[in-house]
């Protein structure tokens, strides 16, 4: 067994929820990995992937640090919902954070202060939520910086069948201000639709294993690794905003006519919009050729709410 230190803090300066931090310490070694889970009470991949890493963790020899917080959101995590049920604030917007702000943004604060800042690395591991479908990726603020190379060879051996690298990536997530910082960061998206594929989660925990290998933290044999996954096709450029997909112009029911991961058309249908009697309100079609990055997987939608989103076309 390892000589692995473990210490559980509390995170809490007038919040709602204390926020749970631990702290794993190996042996001496060349990296501080901060690992967040469960940004969204809805996404309990994450939540589970980190608890899952960190028993690992305190039986394996390892080298460095780790900053681990299963439930980002505690609030959010209680409810089971995509935002804080406190202010309504989307933590993932939020970073990094006001110490004099929202209950929110004094949680980005803290965990930017007590965990990004203190990283050499970060990981984020996110889920498409309740209401959507995602394929099983990982992204990464791309570029000729230090920081960017740094963060895209973590992306890729992470052992997601899909790399995102984006060349932006808008304000208030937490790898922006882990970028802010110097600290390359890797974000993990998949799943969703209130499902949780084994397999999916079985990525994301391995995942963390493999980056922390590749930072050597930790040597793959000792983690019972198998061989690195195939390399992954890459989807080059563009923000990821999901909240500049395609919109319902109106309430109604969404109807999928395509599923998340597909390669879609120039104006092939990617969803329908049905009111309560049926008919077709409307077509959303693709506007271009691309992969459905998100797809709406609750049927019931309100107008305003978003029902797609196309990245560009991955390739090998």
């Amino acid at each position: 067994m390892s000589a692995v230190a473990v210490a559980p803090v509390l995170l809490d300066d007038g919040l709602a929820a204390p926020i749970e931090l631990l702290e794993l310490t190996g042996r001496p070694g060349p990296a501080t990995l901060a690992l967040l889970g469960g940004v969204h009470g809805d996404e309990p991949e994450g939540v589970l992937a980190v608890r899952r890493v960190v028993a690992r963790l305190r039986e394996l020899p390892f080298a460095g640090t780790v900053l681990a917080v299963p439930v980002a959101s505690p609030s959010a995590w209680a409810a089971g919902t995509r935002t804080s049920p406190v202010d309504g604030g989307n933590l993932a917007r939020c970073f990094p954070g006001d110490a004099a702000g929202s209950d929110t943004e004094r949680v980005a604060h803290l965990l930017t202060e007590r965990g990004i800042a203190r990283a050499t690395f970060l990981l984020d591991l996110h889920a498409a939520g309740a209401a959507y479908t995602m394929p099983l990726f990982a992204g990464a603020i791309a570029g000729d910086t230090t920081c960017g190379q740094a963060a895209a060879a973590g992306a890729a051996v992470f052992g997601a069948p899909l790399v995102w690298l984006h060349d932006r990536v808008n304000p208030g997530r937490s790898v922006t201000a882990a970028a802010a910082l110097g600290v390359p960061a890797v974000y993990a998206e998949t799943g969703g639709g209130g499902n949780l594929p084994g397999a999916d989660l079985d990525v994301y925990a391995d995942g963390v294993l493999r980056v922390m290998a590749h930072l050597g933290m930790l040597d793959p044999g000792d983690a019972g690794l198998g061989p690195a996954p195939a390399p992954p096709l890459r989807i080059l450029g563009d923000g990821g905003d999901v909240d500049a997909g395609v919109a319902a112009p109106a309430d109604g029911w969404c109807v999928q006519r395509a599923r998340a991961g597909q390669v879609v058309a120039a104006g092939d249908p990617i969803a329908e919009l049905l009111g309560d009697d049926g008919a077709v309100r409307a077509i959303l079609r693709a506007d271009r050729r691309g992969l459905v990055a998100m797809l709406r997987h609750r049927a019931r939608v309100a107008a305003g709410e978003i029902l797609y989103v196309l990245a560009p076309v991955p390739t090998p």
